[in-house]
């Protein structure tokens, strides 16, 4: 189905598209009447230049915007309970979305405290596994079994003390 210049009209609008913002009725008649190219083009361009942008304002916007209802049908109490609900809702997914957003962006300073974090953390595993193989081979001489039955009889130890300290904390 093609869409009404109408109905892309209020499209940009809700997606806050600088010349509807400013005047909606003088952009309208240009648009409608004229159907120029070189607006058109400033439209793609607009579009395709802040679409990360504009398609989360797109989703956002599916959600809010208003829905218009006549007077008259307000005065039902269940239709002005819907309605408040609605407000509700409108506002949660708002304070929702905000918070999402807010957890998802990543600074870079972020980023590269995680990659030196990272790298730290590999370094000193590295350490370990190096600490764990001389240990081994100063205490077992290489007995690789040994060794083994031993680490198994610890981890079964520490387990074991886990279990007791948590059912006396039980009670």
């Amino acid at each position: 189905t093609i869409m009404s210049s109408a109905e892309l009209v209020q499209y940009l609008k809700l997606l806050n598209f600088t010349h509807v913002r400013e005047n909606e009725q003088l952009f309208t008649e240009q648009f409608v009447e004229c159907e120029s190219k070189p607006l058109c083009m400033h439209i793609l361009y607009w579009l395709l230049s802040k679409r990360a942008e504009l398609k989360t304002r797109a989703y956002v916007v599916k959600y809010l915007k208003k829905f218009e209802m006549d007077e008259q049908f307000l005065i039902d109490p269940v239709v002005y309970d819907l309605m408040e609900q609605l407000k509700q809702k409108k506002a949660l997914f708002k304070t929702t979305h905000q918070q999402y957003m807010e957890s998802n962006t990543l600074s870079d300073d972020d980023i590269s405290g995680m990659h030196t974090e990272l790298t730290q953390l590999r370094h000193e595993r590295e350490q370990l596994m190096q600490k764990l193989a001389a240990m081994k081979q100063r205490v077992f001489g290489g007995d690789e079994q040994r060794f083994n039955d031993i680490l198994s009889s610890t981890s079964l130890l520490r387990r074991n003390q886990e279990t007791e300290a948590l059912l006396f904390e039980r009670g």
